[in-house]
């Protein structure tokens, strides 16, 4: 979802849940989605979501309430929210295909995703910024309380140089491995 976050922001998304999924499981889910930006689900059953009689399945009349509590009160005001990034942190096309040509591909996702919830799970709200943004010097413009470069092992002239203004302007580079190796 932050990807989605990230470079689509308006994008209404409504992912698939369900799958068997009963409370507080899917309550959760739908909390959870809410907050990353989603603006509701996509129900999906293996079996029939209502009887012959037209009565709900168990499983629907479990996941009934949760509907209800999304599609109103709180979560109505929290999808009119403008979400505001604590921390950015680096996309790199280069550095997914350096490190995929290092044969460290699994340690690149691992490691970004691995900040990605280090970060969430410490209350902090962050967002990607792609090179070609860095490089226009949309970092200068966020206002970021820091920067996280996770396994950027590519780093172009321009991204370099706009980290570098970024730094002399008091913010927080984070880089944590094998960083600008390749350019």
């Amino acid at each position: 979802p932050i990807m989605q976050r990230s470079f689509a922001p308006g994008l209404p998304r409504a992912p698939w849940y369900g799958y068997a999924s009963r409370n507080p499981e899917a309550r959760s889910t739908q909390w959870w989605r809410l907050f990353s930006g989603n603006f509701g689900g996509s129900y999906w059953s293996a079996t029939f979501m209502f009887r012959p009689d037209l009565l709900p399945s168990p499983m629907t009349a479990d996941v009934a309430p949760v509907i209800s509590e999304i599609q109103g009160g709180i979560a109505t005001l929290l999808r009119q929210c403008e979400r505001i990034s604590d921390i950015g942190i680096h996309y790199s096309q280069a550095s997914i295909r350096g490190a995929f040509l290092a044969q460290s591909a699994v340690l690149f996702r691992e490691n970004r995703d691995g900040w990605v919830k280090a970060l969430e799970d410490n209350g902090f709200q962050c967002e990607f910024l792609a090179t070609p943004q860095l490089e226009a010097g949309e970092l200068s413009k966020r206002n970021y309380a820091a920067f996280v470069l996770p396994y950027s092992v590519c780093l172009s002239e321009k991204e370099s140089s706009a980290l570098r203004d970024y730094v002399a302007q008091g913010g927080l580079l984070i880089a944590d491995a094998k960083t600008g190796l390749m350019n």
